[in-house]
C-alpha cells in the first residue's frame, strides 16, 4: 500500500487521532527519502501509526483483492513482452499507486491526508529522532510534504507508468525503457477501472479485517 491508502485505513480504525495517521505514512514517506526509519519513539501515537502500518501491509499483500490482482497483471505484462524483473515491480506497485489515486479522487480522503500531513510542522521535535543519520536531513524531507501536495495523478494509467519507469530506472533488474511506456499503461488502464470501483469497499473491508485482529490478539474484554 502506498502513504495515502495507510491513512485512510488509520483514520478508519482511530478517528479523529491525526498524528496516529501520520504515523501509518512515515514508513512510505521514510523509503521515499532513502531513510531508515527505526521506528522507537516517545510518542504513543506516532509509535502506533507506525506498527499499524506493518500491521496493514501484511494484511494487503495477503488479502485476495490484492493477490489476484498482482498475478493478473503479471500475466498480463508478460503477455504483451514486458521483461520478468520489471513485470513483478509494475505488477506489485502499479496496483497500490492505482489505489492510491483511486482514494484520492475522494474530496473527504483528500482532507484527511492533508490533515494528517500537517502534523509534521506541529510535531517536529517528536520526529527528528525517528531515522538514522542527520535529523536535519529529515526534517527538510518531512517538510516536503505539509503542504498537502499529494500527486494527484495516481489514477491515471500512464502517469502512474512514467512515475514507474524513473523509479525502476534506478535498480537494473527491474527496469523498463520509455518505449515501454505505453505497453505498460495498456495494461495498468484495464485493472484501473477494477480498481477505481472497488477501492472504497476494500480499504473499509481491510481496515476491519485489522480491527478483527486486534480484537482476537487482545482477547475478550473484561
Amino acid at each position: 500500500m502506498n502513504l495515502g491508502s495507510h491513512i485512510a485505513v488509520a483514520k478508519q480504525l482511530h478517528p479523529e487521532k491525526p498524528r496516529i495517521w501520520l504515523g501509518a505514512a512515515l514508513p512510505d514517506i521514510a523509503a521515499i527519502g532513502r531513510f531508515r526509519l527505526l521506528g522507537s519513539t516517545n510518542d504513543e501515537h506516532v509509535a502506533i501509526g507506525i506498527a499499524l502500518h506493518h500491521q496493514t501491509d501484511d494484511a494487503f499483500h495477503g488479502d485476495p483483492w490484492f493477490t489476484s490482482r498482482q498475478r493478473r497483471l503479471a500475466d498480463s505484462l508478460r503477455g504483451a513482452g514486458l521483461e520478468r524483473g520489471p513485470t513483478r515491480a509494475v505488477a506489485h506497485v502499479g496496483p497500490e499507486l492505482l489505489l492510491d489515486g483511486a482514494l484520492l479522487q475522494q474530496s473527504d480522503l483528500r482532507d484527511t491526508i492533508n490533515l494528517a500531513l500537517t502534523q509534521i510542522g506541529l510535531n517536529s521535535s517528536i520526529l527528528a529522532p525517528l531515522v538514522e543519520g542527520d535529523a536535519a536531513d529529515w526534517l527538510e524531507h518531512l517538510h516536503r510534504f505539509t503542504d498537502g501536495r499529494m500527486p494527484r495523478d495516481y489514477h491515471n494509467p500512464k502517469a502512474v507508468a512514467v512515475r514507474l519507469q524513473r523509479i525502476l530506472a534506478q535498480r537494473k533488474r527491474l527496469a523498463f525503457s520509455t518505449n515501454q511506456i505505453d505497453l505498460v499503461a495498456g495494461e495498468l488502464a484495464v485493472e484501473a477501472d477494477r480498481i477505481t470501483r472497488t477501492a472504497l469497499g476494500f480499504v473499509s473491508d481491510l481496515g476491519e479485517q485489522i480491527a478483527s485482529s486486534h480484537q482476537r490478539s487482545n482477547g475478550p474484554n473484561t
